[in-house]
């Protein structure tokens, strides 16, 4: 299925865009918490740590005013310092009775094309953006349960979209490196897959011929890694690659100065994403599985596939090799 990205719209205020909400697309384990952390940090901003987390089901204000950071869980972690908790800045919506978050909006809907409806997670981001230009401040939504809804949030609501992206063999080794085959990164994807095969019965058939563990696991995670990386692309107004901003000097001057001209004056100096290179799959194989994850997203789990082949073209070359290799065979695949 192929999108064409709709595009990006004015506030209904008319703002300026650098005043505009700003929606950054990413994954677990693809330094998002790092750049929300840099977001956090510039004045005039109140970036939501991931508006849409299972854990605002049971959150309250009494339980946030409690939480105390520790920097030695957020070092385990691979996550920067903080000096306040991750979900501060929704302390006065949950003192006022919430934002209107509901359970089944972190999974039970984690994918919509962009002629859907859903009313409650409108209302819900609508509401976090209000808070925030209440206060005079700008909203920052950062999600890493947003990519198969990328384009959907595009076409919804007035706001600078920006992709993050990292190469699967590292993010999969960050899965890992984080609790195993056990971490919560591989329980969330598998919960994903089981929601997202409601939709599309046949989402998984190329497992089955696949020897359980690793192997399953890993053409899996590509399968849905591949899909999210194509539609939060398509919805992209442009692209950090945590890969290219870790080694590539010129990239993260690039993307420095493009979040500058947005009136985001992030400090990326210390952009540091970890290799993984001991993953319990050789390299031969990584590449195979590779393969039949972009077969198969071009065969049973097409449904998924909703892009724009254009823009996705367009922003290959902001990407690491790795990356930009696989989505071209993607590209290719679904031609």
């Amino acid at each position: 299925m192929t999108a064409t990205s709709p595009p990006r719209p004015r506030s209904s205020g008319g703002a300026p865009a650098n005043l505009q909400a700003v929606f950054v697309h990413a994954w677990w384990r693809s330094a998002s918490t790092w750049l929300w952390a840099k977001l956090r940090d510039l004045p005039g901003l109140r970036c939501y740590y991931e508006p849409l987390h299972e854990r605002f089901a049971v959150l309250t204000a009494e339980t946030l005013r409690a939480q105390r950071v520790d920097p030695a869980r957020l070092r385990r972690g691979g996550h920067p310092v903080l000096n306040r908790p991750y979900f501060a800045e929704y302390l006065e919506l949950l003192e006022a009775g919430g934002a209107g978050f509901q359970r089944e909006l972190s999974y039970e809907r984690y994918f919509l094309a962009p002629g859907e409806d859903d009313a409650a997670l409108e209302r819900y981001l609508q509401a976090l953006i209000a808070h925030a230009e209440r206060a005079g401040e700008r909203p920052v939504l950062c999600f890493v349960r947003s990519p198969l809804r990328a384009l959907w949030m595009r076409r919804r609501f007035a706001a600078l979209h920006l992709a993050q992206i990292r190469n699967p063999r590292d993010q999969w080794g960050s899965f890992l490196a984080q609790g195993g085959e056990r971490s919560y990164f591989t329980a969330g994807m598998r919960h994903i897959a089981r929601r997202l095969q409601r939709r599309v019965p046949r989402l998984l058939s190329h497992l089955p011929a696949l020897r359980p563990g690793p192997e399953r696991r890993y053409a899996a995670f590509t399968l849905l890694w591949l899909a999210s990386a194509l539609q939060s692309l398509s919805a992209a107004d442009f692209v950090l690659d945590s890969d290219l901003l870790s080694v590539d000097l010129a990239a993260r001057s690039r993307a420095t100065a493009r979040l500058a001209a947005e009136g985001l004056r992030a400090d990326l100096s210390d952009a540091a994403v970890a290799r993984h290179p001991e993953l319990p799959l050789d390299a031969a194989a990584l590449r195979a599985l590779e393969a039949l994850a972009v077969r198969q997203l071009a065969g049973d789990a097409r449904e998924l596939a909703l892009f724009d082949a254009t823009r996705v073209t367009s922003v290959l070359e902001d990407l690491s090799p790795p990356s930009r290799e696989l989505l071209q065979r993607a590209l290719a695949a679904l031609a």
